[in-house]
């Protein structure tokens, strides 16, 4: 129901202010509790976010030690290959 009509009546009963404050804080109390849920929604998505950069982040370093233990297995595999070219020449 619209609230002025509300207001209008209960206004002629003398009951429009008392109603008025009671309405506006009811619909204050509302908005704050919507407000809330968007908030702990909000917290909520950051901290799956924050978890999911984490494990990336991991991921990350572990290809990184990877790659240097590659890089280390490709450089002995290329001096084995020197050296055996050098004994052959």
């Amino acid at each position: 129901m619209p609230l002025l009509p509300l207001l209008a009546a209960l206004a002629g009963l003398g009951l429009g202010a008392a109603v008025a404050r009671m309405l506006l804080r009811a619909r204050h109390a509302a908005d704050r509790a919507v407000v809330d849920e968007r908030l702990r929604a909000a917290e909520r998505q950051a901290a799956e976010l924050r978890e999911a950069v984490r494990e990336r982040d991991a991921r990350v370093e572990d290809l990184r030690a990877e790659g240097a233990r590659l890089q280390s297995v490709l450089a002995a595999a290329q001096a084995r290959g020197d050296e055996e070219r050098r004994a052959w020449a």
